[in-house]
């Protein structure tokens, strides 16, 4: 399990419905490919259901706006001038 899956868990509340892939790359505001790519390598939270991936939305807000990870994900997107 990653570390930022972990990290996010405590803060979970069990009754937030699951979002897909498409919703949260929308949240998030990212492109559904990066959003991909950070769960492959462990850095964005998500859980696997079956064969598909789904995450929460308090769990993403935490991600990106408590770990300062919203900050360094948009730089870097602008640093390689890449539109994601």
């Amino acid at each position: 399990m990653s570390e930022a899956t972990m990290q996010a868990r405590p803060n979970t509340n069990m009754m937030e419905p699951f979002v897909g892939i498409e919703e949260a790359a929308t949240f998030t505001g990212l492109k559904v490919s990066y959003l991909y790519d950070l769960v492959r390598l462990g850095k964005a939270p998500s859980y696997k259901v079956g064969k598909f991936r789904r995450f929460r939305l308090s769990e993403l807000e935490a991600w990106v706006t408590g770990n300062g990870n919203g900050d360094r994900l948009r730089a870097s997107q602008q640093d390689n001038g890449k539109d994601r």
